[in-house]
């Protein structure tokens, strides 16, 4: 007979492209439970959606179900509800767990949420046995949730389970270019896309402290593109005014180069345009926006830099996996 199906809580947060950054971390863990290396798991493996308080969560719910398919028979509140934290509360207090349910940990199987293989390898394992040695329990006739549950409350970036299911997550979040409402234009066979993010006018003192300061205008000239020849064509986006862009495009322009900005676009249709390049996509590695939109592209080249002289604070992954190998760039650059 199959095992007790198993729920996985994904909690999400952001706009879209954070969203699909941890729903792509909750069906790897999905995708790994059921790859058979936990033998004793052979039942459903489902995800249920908790969407994050701040009410950037309705923007980014639209723009995941609109786009992508196989998101759209989802409930992104399944898990908002009182009685889902009583469930939390319940399963904590099961397993010796003080804490209450106060934004998420800890939780008995936290060692998914955190980077290291090992550790969520070993909280898998733990919760596949207690799964199993439990009383499965549907805690709720509204929110289906059976106990014990795995919440997952974390990003996929540049990360291993990417070595195992990179076909796979391409092949679940794919998008719907016909629709143009969320595709408006393309870029250029030959056109490389240069997504300025622009942290520090969203958030100037917390990007600052979380290190996602950009390159200046002269820098992304000679260092992210000095090799492209006199009469190549780059394609710029970013999600603020295109005059903060223009420094960047009289750089560019300087070394003869043939720059646009894409204008009258929504978040959505910059990020179609985005992952529909390819020849070559740059921009910063802490925008999930940009390493999503790397991901899903058939680009030849993603080039996602980081800003520092030390190792410290490059985001970076040396894949096994040959097509991301040969796909991403994981860039140093020092000021």
């Amino acid at each position: 007979a199959p095992s007790p199906p198993i729920t996985i809580v994904c909690q999400l947060s952001g706009e879209m492209g954070n969203n699909i950054a941890k729903w792509g971390y909750c069906l790897s863990i999905k995708f790994w439970l059921e790859s058979g290396e936990f033998q004793d798991v052979t039942g459903n493996v489902r995800i249920v959606i908790r969407h994050q308080d701040h009410n950037k969560w309705v923007r980014g719910a639209t723009d995941v179900k609109r786009c992508f398919p196989n998101t759209r028979g989802y409930d992104f509140g399944e898990a908002n509800t009182d009685e889902f934290v009583q469930l939390f509360n319940r399963q904590n207090e099961a397993f010796g767990l003080s804490q209450r349910w106060s934004k998420g940990g800890p939780t008995p199987f936290d060692g998914i949420n955190v980077g290291m293989m090992a550790n969520r390898t070993e909280a898998l394992r733990h919760f596949v046995s207690s799964h199993l040695s439990q009383p499965n329990v549907t805690g709720s006739r509204v929110t289906n949730i059976t106990l014990p549950f795995l919440y997952a409350n974390q990003f996929l970036l540049a990360d291993e389970l990417f070595d195992r299911y990179y076909d796979d997550l391409r092949k679940y979040f794919y998008f719907d270019i016909g629709n143009r409402e969320c595709c408006k234009q393309v870029p250029d066979p030959d056109e490389a896309v240069f997504h300025f993010r622009n942290f520090l006018t969203e958030m100037p003192r917390r990007g600052q402290a979380l290190g996602f300061s950009e390159l200046k205008a002269d820098q992304v000239a000679s260092d992210l593109f000095g090799h492209l020849k006199p009469g190549e064509k780059i394609a710029i986006i970013t999600r603020f005014t295109s005059e903060l862009a223009q420094p960047y495009v009289s750089a560019l322009r300087a070394r003869g180069l043939q720059v646009r900005v894409i204008e009258g676009q929504n978040g959505v249709q910059d990020f179609c345009f985005l992952m529909s390049a390819q020849k070559e996509i740059v921009g910063i590695a802490y925008s999930t926006y940009l390493f999503w939109g790397g991901i899903l592209s058939n680009a030849t080249r993603v080039v996602a830099y980081s800003v520092g002289s030390s190792r410290k604070g490059h985001r970076h992954y040396n894949w096994t996996n040959p097509k991301l190998r040969s796909k991403f760039d994981f860039r140093l650059v020092s000021r």
